[in-house]
Parts: structure tokens; C-alpha cells; sequence
């Protein structure tokens, strides 16, 4: 074929790729969206969090740190934030289902659910313990499906779109864990 048929579909893809962008974009604002952030109160989780106020969103935070939880309400307030901080250990069931609740009863609604929680623990596997690798898979695997199979099915009643976010730490704890612990002739 001609390379000019070859240049020419491929800027026209390209073309109608960017308009797709564009007009996805343009469609989907945060202005007026109830986001709650896992881990919201510091690094990442906070940063979001302040975009999404930035935007006209209203976050509610999970975090298990009072202190940090003010700390992030105060910052996020005195930015113009509407934001509601509840104090929840992810790795209890009963605090999770308790904090979905409460946000829920706030806001009315949850639009965009970030599962942004995690731990990192690291070091040679000799010294590793399973309790560790435990709590690292109840943190990073189990509370997001807890928080999703809360979530889900409320945002289904309000007939929005279920937008559900998580973290690539999540996924590279998965990845680490089958490398260490797969027969060496799966891994």
C-alpha cells in the first residue's frame, strides 16, 4: 500500500482519538461529585483530594489517624472544600460498612469511590512473616471489595455511573507476593 493511504488513516485516527478525548472530558467535571478517598488524609490520597475540591467536588476521607484526618479537613476547608473525614480502620469489616454509612447519610450519595489505602512493607523473605503478608492483603485486596461491594450497589440505586479507582500499589503487592511465593517454573 501507499505510504500516503498509511499517513493519512493513521492522522485521522489519530484526529478522532484526540476529539474522543477531548469531548470525553469536556462531558465528565467532578463539579457537584461525592468522591471517597481510602487513605485520603496525607501523600497521594490528599493530593486528589485537593483536586477534586479544586474542581467543586466534595471528598470524604478515610483514614485511621484523628490527627491527620484534621489536619486534612483543615487544609481542605481553608481551599473551599466541602469535606466530611471519618476515622475507619480498613482493616475492620464493621468500620467499613460503619463509615459507608456515614458518608452516604452526609452526602446522600457516593459518585466516585478511590481506593487509595496501602502499606508497604518491605524486606528479604526470609523475614518476612505471613501475619505481615496478611494484613498486606487485607489492606490492598480485601477493604477495596469490601468498600466496592458496599458502594456498587448504592450507586446503583442513583442510576449514576459506577466509578470505581485503584492504586497500582495494589497490583505491584499482588505481582511481588506471586514472585516470591510461585514455583519457580510459574513465575
Amino acid at each position: 500500500m501507499n505510504t500516503r493511504v498509511w499517513v493519512g488513516a493513521g492522522a485521522v485516527l489519530l484526529g478522532g482519538w484526540i476529539t474522543a478525548r477531548i469531548v470525553r472530558t469536556a462531558q465528565y467535571t467532578l463539579r457537584d461529585k461525592v468522591v471517597l478517598i481510602s487513605g485520603g488524609s496525607r501523600g497521594l490520597g490528599l493530593v486528589l483530594a485537593r483536586h477534586i475540591c479544586d474542581q467543586g467536588g466534595e471528598v470524604a476521607l478515610l483514614a485511621r489517624d484523628p490527627e491527620e484526618l484534621a489536619r486534612a479537613r483543615a487544609d481542605l476547608t481553608a481551599r473551599g472544600g466541602k469535606v466530611l473525614t471519618v476515622e475507619c480502620d480498613l482493616l475492620d469489616r464493621d468500620q467499613i460498612q460503619a463509615a459507608v454509612r456515614k458518608v452516604i447519610d452526609h452526602f446522600d450519595r457516593i459518585d466516585i469511590l478511590i481506593n487509595n489505602a496501602g502499606i508497604i512493607e518491605v524486606g528479604p523473605l526470609d523475614h518476612m512473616t505471613r501475619e505481615e503478608y496478611d494484613r498486606a492483603m487485607r489492606l490492598h485486596f480485601w477493604a477495596p471489595y469490601e468498600l466496592v461491594s458496599q458502594i456498587v450497589p448504592e450507586m446503583r440505586l442513583w442510576g449514576g455511573d459506577v466509578s470505581l479507582i485503584f492504586p497500582q500499589s495494589a497490583v505491584r503487592l499482588l505481582r511481588r507476593i506471586l514472585r516470591r511465593t510461585a514455583p519457580a517454573s510459574l513465575r
